[in-house]
């Protein structure tokens, strides 16, 4: 029987946060809302994205995560006015101080993500919705407090398992127990930025919400916290050097550390470099498109527990962003 298949499935399904560690974004610096609910609508633009990832396992199966979002800030009234007043034309320079002051950068920010897993026969699927409210602290700074919501559904295939021996303890028990089971992830996250900076920390629940296996009940009522923080670097007038560094920690699971460092070159070209623990060394490279289109690639090699991935993991993302005039968020790529 394929048990280090059935051990990966077990592992995304039953600790979400910690177990898709092998499978989650490479490309911390795209979309940073999809993992940090804090930076729902941080930039004042609307941003769509998908990315889609792949791997062939140890057993010769490919392992495919399809993900999207679409994340829109809603500003207050008063930055609508100061949008659409006359100092637009008459005056730029007063109606851009106008629409910078503490006031007018006040907003909430919305979001939706969908994400779907499959590697065999287990497949995946989530759905989350994101909300935040961005209260300016100085003329640089801003915080915000956001929350999600992520229902998973995990199904489990065990009849279309590949199996050497019916009578298997495992495979028999599985297919007795059933293992397909639903959960809520609920997330709540506290944020602070500027143009060039980036804190955020998270909590995480997690609750079953149907579960007719013993194997995952432990991760019932499971709590994780999170922390994590970027900067950009300015160098000359044509390089950005950005570290990100982001820490997960559970008392009932493994800690999971996150380490990278992206170079953007005149904010058209960027290439970069990741660490995850000791499970995996990760590549990217990326290019910015006309009309605000980011198109970016990344390669994720592993080792250790990671064995189970031999061939790799490919992510391929593609970003577009409908730009407004007033950009400050810290990480348009």
């Amino acid at each position: 029987m394929r048990y280090s298949l059935i051990i990966l499935s077990f592992i995304f399904g039953a600790v979400h946060a910690f177990g898709q560690s092998a499978v989650s974004r490479t490309q911390q610096y795209i979309n940073p809302e999809w993992n940090h609910p804090a930076l729902t609508g941080m930039s004042n633009s609307l941003k769509l994205g998908v990315s889609f990832r792949q791997s062939i396992t140890s057993s010769n199966n490919t392992l495919r995560l399809y993900q999207a979002g679409v994340f829109l800030p809603i500003k207050n009234s008063y930055n609508n006015e100061t949008d659409n007043s006359g100092f637009a034309l008459s005056s730029p320079l007063l109606n851009e101080e106008l629409g910078n002051n503490k006031r007018s950068r006040r907003k909430h920010g919305v979001g939706l993500h969908l994400s779907n897993l499959s590697v065999d026969a287990f497949n995946r699927q989530s759905i989350s919705a994101f909300y935040a409210y961005h209260l300016p602290v100085s003329d640089k700074l801003t915080t915000s407090f956001g929350t999600s919501l992520n229902y998973i559904q995990n199904n489990y295939g065990v009849d279309q398992l590949t199996v050497e021996n019916t009578q298997d303890e495992l495979y028999q028990m599985l297919l007795q127990e059933g293992f397909n089971n639903s959960m809520l992830l609920a997330d709540f996250s506290v944020a602070l930025y500027s143009k060039a900076l980036m804190i955020t920390t998270h909590i995480s629940s997690i609750t079953l919400t149907e579960n007719k296996s013993d194997l995952v009940e432990a991760a019932n009522n499971a709590i994780i916290y999170g922390l994590a923080a970027a900067y950009q670097f300015q160098l000359g007038t044509d390089f950005v050097i950005s570290p990100f560094v982001s820490f997960k920690a559970n008392p009932q699971y493994q800690h999971d550390l996150n380490l990278s460092l992206r170079i953007k070159y005149s904010d058209m070209i960027y290439a970069g470099f990741g660490i995850q623990n000791d499970l995996k060394y990760s590549a990217l490279a990326g290019i910015k498109l006309p009309k605000a289109i980011f198109l970016d690639y990344s390669y994720d090699r592993f080792n250790n527990a990671g064995g189970v991935l031999a061939g790799g993991m490919h992510e391929i993302s593609l970003s577009y962003i409908i730009q407004n005039k007033k950009l400050d968020s810290p990480f348009l790529w």
